[in-house]
């Protein structure tokens, strides 16, 4: 059993977020920018809605994990967790003597090598601090069709779907809250990515939220310390530019909102922003927000 411990309230050692927004807004290519980042890196991208292809410009050398699955998604789970207890003792052993690194980092590359192929393999293990979950829209539908019976590698197009039930919705809920707390409860960075849909009846009251199905968005936001919604505002031509740029080039500028603005849902319960927003933002940006509170709190 977990020990009981009463403390103060602190910033947590590690960031725990949900980034939604269209496709291109732009969701993909700033979480994997944890891997640029000191106290970030090295970032593993489970990739589920087939986005990492844009980090072979931005960020080539992040490690990317694809699945269709969730007993694909089990297997990665079960390899964080070891390597996380393996991490751990890592740390410590750096304390107690060179005999006891040199065998955990063995077994680190033993663990390593279940998921990665021979030309992949470093000089080094690879130590992950952060873990990106893209997207969890995606990975709810991979949590139904495992549900329903569904094989997406081998089912037929033609073939007669499972009909959903109250009951498979509910079971889908059920899991998708499992792992969203299962991941944020690692002793890690931990970013989720979403698409976005609106919410609320004609003439009533709408809101932009993550995409989920019924209220599993708000009570997903609510597990999650820093929800915040990219997006792209196009942006006018800079004066430097030639009049064929000018016409021919759309320039645009990616805004992150923070905290709740319109009808756009968001939260941030590290009060990184005040103002609510950030213009282009990096997660050099968001780290150091988070490094200048930890020193002020």
């Amino acid at each position: 059993m977990r020990r009981v411990v009463v403390r103060k309230p602190k910033i947590p050692p590690y960031l725990k977020a949900l980034i939604y927004g269209k496709p291109d807004a732009g969701k993909t290519t700033l979480a994997a920018g944890a891997d640029l980042v000191q106290k970030m890196e090295r970032a593993l991208i489970i990739d589920s809605d087939g986005g990492a292809l844009t980090l072979t410009r931005h960020v080539p050398n992040v490690d990317v994990v694809t699945i269709y699955d969730l007993e694909q998604f089990s297997v990665i789970h079960d390899f964080l967790r070891q390597h996380l207890v393996l991490k751990k003792e890592l740390n410590k052993s750096k304390k107690g003597g060179k005999k006891g690194s040199t065998k955990i980092i063995k077994e680190l590359f033993e663990l390593e090598r279940t998921i990665k192929p021979k030309s992949l393999i470093g000089e080094k293990p690879i130590i992950y601090n952060t873990v990106i979950i893209d997207s969890l829209t995606e990975v709810q539908k991979q949590i139904m069709a495992h549900l329903l019976g569904i094989n997406v590698e081998e089912v037929n197009l033609d073939e007669k779907i499972p009909e959903t039930s109250q009951y498979s919705w509910t079971k889908n809920a059920d899991r998708v809250r499992l792992l969203v707390r299962t991941f944020r409860n690692l002793p890690l960075n931990v970013l989720f990515t979403a698409h976005e849909k609106t919410i609320g009846e004609e003439g009533e009251t709408r809101e932009t939220v993550p995409s989920l199905p019924g209220a599993l968005s708000n009570e997903i936001m609510g597990l999650i310390d820093f929800v915040c919604y990219l997006y792209k505002k196009n942006q006018a031509a800079l004066e430097e530019d030639s009049d064929e740029e000018k016409e021919s080039v759309k320039k645009f500028s990616n805004i992150l909102l923070t905290q709740s603005r319109g009808n756009y849902r968001a939260r941030d319960r590290y009060n990184l922003f005040p103002q609510g927003f950030v213009k282009n933002p990096t997660m050099k940006k968001i780290s150091n927000a988070i490094e200048n509170r930890r020193k002020n709190q």
